[in-house]
Order: structure tokens, then C-alpha cells, then sequence
């Protein structure tokens, strides 16, 4: 049984990879998509090369030109949502039932939205505790099934440690960006400015590794959140969420790439749900 590995698009690396798997007796399966090749692994090989695969590329990293150090291949996870992601849904779902039954949605509201003249003072807590605020039902509902749908392409990719990691911090800076752009009089909650992000974390994947619909998806969903008009949706954190997480995506791919790894993903994890719970202690304890 194969798993998807890596794609390739440069021949020489390519080639560079097969000699490797030639080395260590590894048995491999190529296939051909939008004119990239598709590396797949048989199971019982697939840590064993994933290591030496490593390796390789570090000692060998000096040596590759310029124009290559880009192409290195980023390796698919090939991960899946767990437990976890179900459980940060779920905690969204739920503390808005709480807030919303008990009425205290204005207090939470009060104290956690992405007020631009309170976050350009200082309390930039509020551009994490915005994102797990929402207006109403239909509000909630639409963020996280378009956001359910999406996510899994990123998991496959980064992992779902990272992916989380990726898509909280992009929807931070897409809400402080809002606040620095309005300046004063305007206030936002939502996680669509994550979803956006997400949106263009894909499209970043999409634009380097698979060439395909992704930006399809990503469009799509962007005229549907939108609102057609509506004065009430914050198109701008939208944009903000999506140039963000594209951003951020840019910069780990091109610099950062080691830390996409199985191992890492556990303390993504952590840092993701440690931002989430002490960005809401610093809320409830400054007011």
C-alpha cells in the first residue's frame, strides 16, 4: 500500500530522489498531475524515508543553486482532523449558547470585540477573543461549516497542529490590520477573518505546489461571505484574513518549512489553545 509522500516539480530533485530511493531499497510509485510528479511511499518505508529524506536535504542544502533552494519539496502530512479540532468547534459552539442563553452576549461582546480604537491602545487580546465571538446563529452556522469544508485541505498539507497555528495567527494580524486601517469607531466579531485566512492559505498551496481548484473553492466561498451588499458584513477583515494568511503561508514555505513535520504538530497544538485561553484571562481580567 503507497501514501502520498511529496510532489515534485523540479526533475533534477526528482531524480536526486529516486537515487535515494534506489539507496535504501525504498519502493516508490511516480504519477503524473498538472504536469507535477506525485511521489508516493509504500507504508512500511515511509518514516524510514521521510528521515532520510531530511537528511539529505541538509547536508546537501549548500550545495543546490539559488533558484533551486525555492523548489525544495514540502512533504504532505497527509494528516486528518482529530479530536482536537472537533473540541475547539465544539468549545466555539458552545460558548456562544452560553453567552447567547444567559445573556451575556453584550458583556462578552463588551470586553472581547475587535474595538479598533481599544486594540490601537493596547489591548490587542481582543483581535484573538473577537474571532471566537459571534452575532447570531446563522452567523455562527456559516462560519463553521464553510470553515469545516476548507480546513482539510490545509490539514493534508501542514498538519492539524500547524494548520490551527497558521489559520489563529493570520486571523489575528487580518483583525489587528483592520483596527490599524480603521483606526477608531469600528468594532468586529467573527471567526470569517480566519476563515478567509484559510482561504488564503490555500490559495498559497495551491499557487506553489497543486495548480488546480483550490482557488475555485476559495472564490466561491469568498461571493458567498461577502454578503452580497449587506452593510453589516466586515468585508474588510475578510480581505485582511485573506492576505494574511497567504502572507504567513509565503513565509513558511520559503523560509520555515522544517517545522512542517509530524512531530511538531502536538506543540502547535498547545501554543494555539494557550493563545485562545490566556488571550480571554487577560480580557475578563482588564475589565
Amino acid at each position: 500500500m503507497y501514501k502520498e509522500f511529496l510532489i515534485v516539480f523540479d526533475n533534477d530533485f526528482l531524480t536526486e530522489i529516486e537515487l535515494l530511493c534506489h539507496s535504501l531499497s525504498i519502493d516508490y510509485q511516480i504519477i503524473i498531475k498538472f504536469n507535477n510528479y506525485h511521489f508516493f511511499i509504500n507504508l512500511t518505508d515511509y518514516e524510514t524515508f521521510y528521515k532520510n529524506l531530511n537528511e539529505f536535504i541538509n547536508e546537501n542544502l549548500f550545495f543546490l543553486e539559488e533558484e533551486k533552494k525555492e523548489k525544495i519539496e514540502i512533504p504532505i502530512l497527509n494528516e486528518k482532523a482529530s479530536l482536537f479540532s472537533v473540541l475547539i468547534i465544539l468549545g466555539i459552539c458552545l460558548f456562544y449558547f452560553y453567552y447567547t442563553i444567559f445573556n451575556k452576549k453584550y458583556f462578552f461582546v463588551s470586553i472581547g470585540a475587535n474595538d479598533a480604537y481599544k486594540v490601537l491602545n493596547g489591548e490587542f487580546y481582543r483581535c484573538v477573543t473577537a474571532l471566537t465571538l459571534h452575532a447570531n446563529i446563522i452567523h455562527l452556522a456559516s462560519n463553521i461549516i464553510f470553515f469545516s469544508i476548507i480546513f482539510r485541505y490545509v490539514v493534508k498539507f501542514f498538519g492539524e497542529g500547524l494548520s490551527w497555528f497558521l489559520i489563529i495567527i493570520s486571523g489575528i494580524w487580518g483583525n489587528f490590520f483592520t483596527s490599524f486601517i480603521y483606526g477608531s469607531f469600528h468594532s468586529s466579531i467573527g471567526f470569517s477573518t480566519s476563515v478567509f485566512a484559510t482561504i488564503g492559505i490555500l490559495a498559497n498551496i495551491n499557487l506553489k505546489i497543486l495548480k488546480n481548484y483550490l482557488p475555485l473553492i476559495g472564490a466561491f466561498f469568498l461571493l458567498i461571505m461577502l454578503g452580497g451588499g449587506d452593510k453589516k458584513v466586515d468585508v474588510l477583515s475578510h480581505i485582511t484574513g485573506l492576505i494574511s494568511g497567504f502572507a504567513i503561508t509565503e513565509i513558511i514555505l520559503k523560509k520555515y518549512s522544517s517545522i512542517i513535520s509530524h512531530k511538531n504538530q502536538k506543540y502547535f497544538k498547545i501554543i494555539t489553545i494557550s493563545i485562545l485561553i490566556l488571550s480571554w484571562i487577560f480580557a475578563l481580567l482588564s475589565n
